[in-house]
């Protein structure tokens, strides 16, 4: 009954059967059932008993679609869930969203096929064109549309659309530009 499983720094998460489970590290509210403990078997993330149809783990947090709304839960989405380790509804996203990404301090979905990243931008990686944080799910410039998957990294996004990659944010250590360049031998 297990169909998606994903690893944060030091926890795991699964969806089995359509609910959301977690299981590691729990002080920061990686596990998302309230109690803060850590855990050597799953716990039922609270709420996210069925529907549940993608699940990521970040460094200290998670994110859920549950019948296409995005719920995230845990420290690392301090900017969009409250410090109770309990899923909240990102305002915003409450249908329509079909990927999303758990980066280092900013988030990123894909809603009714927008970009959208939040949370730190200090390096670009939000993608809005500045480099402050964004509390609220924000539209990355230049992706109008008929984007399907995304993807967040430590100071960088990507996201896939129409068959292209485009990046964004800090290329210091080339992740820019290695997209492009393998892009350019498809």
């Amino acid at each position: 009954g297990v169909s998606e499983v994903t690893t944060g720094t030091q926890h795991s998460c699964a969806i089995q059967n359509g609910a959301a489970k977690c299981w590691g590290r729990g002080k920061s509210g990686e596990l998302g059932d309230g109690a803060k403990d850590d855990s050597n078997s799953p716990v039922q993330v609270a709420g996210l008993t069925s529907g549940v149809s993608e699940i990521v783990a970040g460094g200290k947090g998670s994110c859920a679609i549950q019948n296409g709304a995005l719920k995230c839960w845990g420290l690392e989405t301090h900017f969009t869930a409250d410090q109770t380790g309990m899923p909240v509804q990102i305002s915003g996203l409450e249908s329509g969203v079909t990927s999303i990404s758990v980066g280092n301090g900013h988030l990123c979905a894909v809603h009714s096929g927008i970009a959208k990243c939040w949370g730190w931008g200090g390096s670009g990686e939000l993608g809005n064109g500045s480099q402050g944080n964004e509390s609220a799910p924000t539209r990355v410039k230049g992706l109008v549309g008929g984007v399907s998957e995304i993807s967040a990294g430590q100071n960088h996004s990507c996201a896939l659309r129409a068959g292209a990659v485009s990046c964004w944010g800090r290329g210091n250590e080339r992740q820019l530009q290695q997209w492009r360049t393998y892009l350019d031998f498809l």
